[in-house]
């Protein structure tokens, strides 16, 4: 899930403070934080079996935020959820998996597997 508070100006430095020091909501089961900084915003992203806009944590009220009364003196108007449109994301490799048009090296008794011979 994304979150996007737009920041009043000069409040860059302590947005970032807050940022660094962690999700601005208390999440026990979080699989994934990242944190954004532009002079205009500060982009939250959190991720976790129960996180979604219709969690019932109050992600439109940086008031209810850890640090709430810094983060609301940040934010120029209330925080923003934003839906995911699209994403994409690299398979990580997998070590001994092999998808190719033969079998791959450990798969087979050795030898071509198009020969027509059987294996010994």
């Amino acid at each position: 899930m994304v979150i996007v508070v737009p920041l009043r100006d000069g409040a860059r430095r302590d947005a970032l403070d807050l940022l660094r020091s962690g999700p601005p909501i208390e999440i026990e089961e979080l699989d994934r934080y990242l944190a954004f900084l532009s002079n205009e915003e500060a982009v939250v992203v959190v991720a976790g079996p129960d996180v979604g806009p219709e969690d019932g944590r109050p992600w439109e009220d940086p008031l209810a935020w850890r640090d709430g009364e810094r983060w609301a003196r940040c934010a120029a108007s209330a925080p923003r959820v934003a839906s995911t449109v699209h994403a994409w994301e690299r398979a990580p490799e997998l070590q001994g998996v092999f998808f190719g048009p033969l079998p791959g090296p450990g798969d087979s008794e050795g030898g071509d597997a198009l020969a027509g011979e059987p294996p010994i």
